[in-house]
């Protein structure tokens, strides 16, 4: 263990917890004696895992902590616990404990290899990306047309059923009243997007698809994701979910009848 941290942490001890507690001579509480070999420890035990993290906050958070665990002793012998040369000396010895702490973690392995190249000797050049090909150009042209395609499609149905006065004027002419237009439209809306999902797979997603298919890396690499997915196996909480929302299912149909 390191000298310098260890004897001025069991200083520091001594001199915030031992000697306050022996002269409060019995007024002190029964807790501050059972508390008092735990500074100790932790130090001990900071300084032995030195390089853990936890080690280090203890060193440097917890001891400190704990020592001020006299603290609770109020008013209790006031004039012989904390005359004004012993608080100097405490303060003291504590801003040398901080120093020689924080010195000793800052200080690297003496086991690490010393490099044998200096900065000085490498030149460092940035590298230039290439310009992408027209081919890549190209697919990424279309995938944006296609997301563009994708806002843009949904959008209009929308517009032209539920927004395009003359369309609604005309479909009011036709049925007689607005609650009768609310569900002609939801049901063209619905008719619409079932079509438009199905123009979507077969004339966009499928032909992706069987380009993607061509590349044997990129396919072995959905395999073994695919396999990898279904050796998976449902959360607790899934059947939890499932059974509350059958259980409240349920309910709102026996609520309806």
């Amino acid at each position: 263990m390191p000298l310098a941290p260890t004897v001025l942490g069991i200083n520091l001890w001594l001199l915030l917890q031992v000697v306050p507690l022996w002269l409060a001579q019995g007024t002190a509480p029964q807790w501050l004696y059972a508390i008092a070999p735990l500074p100790i420890l932790l130090l001990l035990l900071g300084l032995r895992f030195h390089r853990r993290i936890w080690a280090q906050v203890a060193l440097l958070v917890g001891f400190p902590l704990l020592l001020t665990s006299v603290d609770a002793l109020g008013s209790v012998a006031h004039d012989r616990l904390h005359p004004l040369p012993a608080v100097v000396l405490k303060l003291s010895v504590f801003a040398a404990y901080l120093a020689a702490t924080c010195k000793f973690l800052a200080k690297e392995p003496a086991s690490a290899p010393a490099l044998s190249l200096t900065v000085s000797s490498w030149e460092v050049k940035a590298i230039e990306a290439p310009p992408p090909s027209q081919k890549l150009r190209r697919r990424a042209a279309t995938h944006w047309l296609l997301q563009a395609l994708c806002v843009a499609m949904p959008s209009l149905m929308v517009f032209a059923i539920c927004l395009h006065q003359p369309n609604v004027r005309q479909f009011l002419r036709l049925v007689g009243s607005m609650s009768k237009v609310t569900s002609l439209q939801a049901t063209i809306l619905a008719a619409t997007t079932m079509l438009w999902a199905s123009l979507f797979y077969f004339g966009v997603m499928r032909p992706l698809k069987l380009h993607i298919g061509h590349d044997p890396t990129l396919r072995s690499e959905l395999t073994k994701l695919r396999q990898a997915a279904r050796r998976g196996r449902p959360r607790p909480q899934l059947y939890v979910a499932m059974a509350v929302a059958l259980l409240g299912m349920a309910a709102l149909l026996v609520l309806s009848l």
